[in-house]
């Protein structure tokens, strides 16, 4: 059986999403306590993510490890389960981050070119979250298919690539 504190860390990695992709606040532009309180909860995303990414690499060792014991606390069938529903939701978020793009232009039509400027740059560190958390996310997705891979040797049947990129391609297509 997987530790209580590994298995608590591990279920809040697959679904935790950076507070600026789950609450941003409404769109107000002209406010400068709204806009340093938006900057603030910026911010605050930025260094939650930052975390959660460490914390990822960290359940990999430690999911890796796991595997190649003897006894196994982390089986073929925990590993299985994993890579289906972390697919499932990368997906699923992949969603609410196109969701807030359109969003925020939607929202930048309206205002004037001043405060354009300013909703710019918040808006380029939204999108950079939200890039960076799906980048993430595909990654331990990916990582999640390789270690049930390493559990079950009969998974790794399909197709052979002679070229990177299109590995690359064929992997991702299958999370997205």
């Amino acid at each position: 059986m997987m530790p209580d504190a590994a298995l608590l860390d591990l279920m809040h990695h697959l679904t935790w999403q950076p507070p600026a992709i789950v609450g941003a606040p409404p769109v107000a532009a002209g406010s400068s306590a709204f806009e340093q309180s938006y900057d603030a909860f910026i911010d605050q995303s930025e260094r939650e993510l930052t975390g959660w990414i460490e914390r990822g690499h960290a359940l990999r060792t430690l999911l890796w490890r796991a595997a190649h014991e003897e006894q196994p606390w982390f089986t073929f069938r925990d590993a299985n389960m994993l890579v289906d529903l972390y697919e499932k939701n990368i997906r699923s978020e992949l969603r609410d981050v196109e969701k807030i793009n359109k969003q925020i232009h939607r929202a930048r039509k309206g205002m004037s070119p001043a405060d354009q400027i300013a909703y710019s740059k918040r808006q380029r560190r939204l999108t950079d979250i939200g890039q960076r958390f799906l980048a993430n996310g595909k990654e331990f997705a990916l990582f999640l298919r390789a270690l049930r891979a390493e559990l079950d040797p009969e998974t790794r049947g399909g197709p052979t690539f002679d070229n990177a990129d299109d590995l690359e391609a064929y992997l991702l297509g299958a999370v997205a």
